[in-house]
């Protein structure tokens, strides 16, 4: 439901993103520096992103692109 392109990062402490959906005119974007934890010990349960990073952008896509209040 949300066909986006954008650029994810991972380097030195941070972990972002910043996709958009052109059709839609809408997109999401985080930025988090330092995790205090190694995010390889934390691998996501559905895709191959961190577990922080699917949390975020599930969240994101839920609340901010489909408006899901729950």
């Amino acid at each position: 439901g949300f066909n986006a392109v954008g650029h994810l990062g991972d380097a030195w402490g941070l972990t972002s993103a910043m996709v958009f959906d052109k059709a839609r005119r809408n997109g999401m974007i985080f930025l988090i520096g330092g995790p205090a934890f190694s995010p390889d010990s934390n691998p996501g349960k559905y895709s191959s992103f961190y577990r922080h990073e699917e949390r975020i952008l599930t969240v994101l896509y839920r609340r901010a692109i489909v408006g899901d209040s729950n």
